[in-house]
């Protein structure tokens, strides 16, 4: 992967992205950890050959409907954020390999996460879970669960 195709933007205190951040057609990987995100702009979901969205230790409890679309993303980290739940919408991302939900607040997670058949490692740490969706069978590709 080429230095071009790496948007490398942690730690630098965001608030907030431009709109224009779903121009960027050929990044593969976007570094957003460790900044003070409340929001993200819809059209990051313009970003189809995007394989890692890191979003980790931001001011998070939702994500706007189009990153359920980013059909090609293999990692996804929305650890130490404030999400109460997830989209139904996060089956979808059927080549997740890695997800990182741990330290969140939730209480429940979408039934259709058993559709993430290619799923490797799942975190779920420091969360407020009860219990696991019966579709949790059919991660049969699963080697690591925190």
């Amino acid at each position: 992967m080429s230095a071009q195709n790496i948007l490398d933007l942690k730690g630098k205190q965001l608030t907030s992205l431009p709109d224009s951040l779903g121009e960027s057609l050929d990044l593969e990987e976007l570094d957003l950890d460790q900044n003070q995100l409340t929001s993200l702009p819809e059209s990051i979901g313009l970003l189809s050959k995007l394989k890692t969205l890191s979003l980790y230790n931001n001011q998070l409890s939702s994500l706007p409907e189009s990153v359920w679309q980013l059909t090609t993303l293999r990692t996804l980290n929305l650890a130490d954020n404030h999400f109460i739940s997830l989209s139904e919408a996060l089956g979808n991302l059927v080549n997740l390999q890695m997800l990182d939900l741990g330290h969140n607040r939730l209480s429940i997670l979408p039934e259709s996460i058993g559709s993430l058949r290619n799923l490797n490692f799942l975190y779920l740490s420091n969360n407020r879970l009860t219990s696991l969706p019966r579709s949790f069978e059919h991660l049969g590709n699963l080697i690591y669960l925190n």
